[in-house]
């Protein structure tokens, strides 16, 4: 199109370059202003169209407007429960965990004071060195085990589960 109307800061149209200060609009003459057309384009994303396109469609074909929405509101309360699902897994997952963790500190304690009370009748019965030994020995296990974690490479596996916890879901 030759003659395109610009716009200046205030919203003003600005004439086009060479034509002697009129608009193109003025220049079309009463006649050409009434058959003045404009062209829109519009882009829209998602499951369903914008408002104003399911009413005409609905119009067309009576109920097509509801046809299209219920599959839609169905899709996406699939989506929530499953997602409310997986959220669900999840914190059982880590409950079960943490459960499974305190047993084990449990565990851990119960055996150390039976190691150290074995530790202690042996000292007792006067057998110094090997009482002490059990002693020294349980001491020095907890103390690396406090250092050192659940398991070596324990923070790996955590990274890797939260990358793929936070990984976008496949759909």
């Amino acid at each position: 199109m030759p003659d395109e109307v610009q716009s200046s800061q205030h919203g003003q149209p600005k004439p086009a370059e060479g034509g002697g200060g009129e608009t193109p609009v003025e220049s079309l003459g009463e006649a050409g202003r009434s058959e003045l057309l404009a062209r829109v384009t519009q882009f829209f994303s998602g499951p369903l169209p914008p408002p104003m396109i399911l009413q005409a469609y609905d119009r067309l074909v009576p109920g097509a407007a509801k046809e299209m929405h219920e599959p839609a509101l169905a899709r996406a309360r699939h989506h929530m429960d499953m997602d409310r699902k997986a959220l669900d897994a999840q914190a059982q997952d880590q409950q079960a965990a943490r459960t499974q963790f305190r047993r084990g500190q449990n565990y851990a304690f119960v055996l150390s004071l039976f190691l150290i009370a074995c530790g202690t009748a042996i000292i007792v019965l006067g057998h110094d060195e090997a009482g002490a030994g059990i002693i020294v020995a349980n001491l020095v296990g907890l103390v690396l085990a406090f250092i050192w974690g659940r398991k070596p490479g324990a923070s790996s596996r955590q990274e890797q589960e939260d990358r793929t916890r936070n990984s976008p879901r496949q759909v």
